[in-house]
């Protein structure tokens, strides 16, 4: 009998030496085909909450010190961007990618990489649906933590995003508890949200597209919020 939904064999991205045994750790995160059974649908998710922190941040830190070293700053080194690793592992073959945004370092870095290579890709923004500021709304209160803060940032103005998935914090957290019993994805709110717009966005896509979205950061930053509430008690 098939399971509700099965994580198949991840995919690594090349590893790159780098000089410090820590940075080394950052970055090279598997991208997890996942297959949701009811839905018909296989999406294929970059698992984030696998860098040493525990979150997509520390390619942002890595990024500004690699930056600091071109500028003259630091000594040269190496950087990171995440889409040259989703094209390695996806065979430069992703039809869309979907992702929530904070500063929009993602969405942009990840965006210019794609569309190198897959010029017809489309660029999903995921947004909660309370604040769904690209569509023209006003902010407001939300659960999703760690994205759509309120404003605008400069880095994402300057993506092209050809659609957006308004996603309600109520079916984000009901995602991401999916995630943990169906797939064993011990993830934060926002990757459930994610996963949430990309099969959205694969439904809206012909049969088979191929659809990358983020699993952001690891579960037990959120242990005081709502995505565990109810869980445990007195025995």
């Amino acid at each position: 009998m098939a399971s509700r939904g099965s994580a198949l064999s991840p995919v690594r991205a090349p590893v790159r030496a780098r000089a410090h045994p820590v940075l080394s750790l950052i970055g090279n995160t598997p991208l997890i085909p996942l297959r949701f059974e009811p839905e018909g649908i296989t999406l294929y998710a970059k698992a984030e909450f696998m860098n040493p922190s525990g979150s997509i941040k520390d390619r942002l830190a890595l990024t500004i010190l690699g930056d600091a070293r071109r500028r003259g700053w630091l000594r040269p080194g190496t950087t990171i961007h995440t889409g040259r690793e989703i094209l390695a592992q996806m065979q430069s073959r992703v039809d869309a990618f979907v992702s929530g945004y904070g500063t929009g370092g993602t969405l942009n870095g990840v965006s210019r990489a794609l569309r190198k290579a897959c010029p017809r890709v489309q660029i999903v923004a995921m947004e909660p649906a309370e604040a769904a500021m690209l569509s023209g709304e006003s902010p407001c209160c939300h659960s999703i933590e760690g994205v759509a803060g309120g404003y605008l940032p400069p880095l994402l103005k300057a993506v092209s995003v050809d659609a957006q998935e308004k996603v309600p914090s109520a079916e984000a957290l009901r995602m991401t508890q999916r995630l943990a019993r169906d797939f064993g994805l011990l993830v934060g709110t926002s990757s459930g949200a994610n996963v949430i717009a990309a099969l959205r966005t694969a439904q809206r896509l012909r049969r088979g597209a191929r659809v990358v979205t983020i699993l952001c950061d690891r579960a037990e930053r959120y242990y005081s919020t709502r995505l565990f509430a109810g869980v445990g008690g007195d025995a």
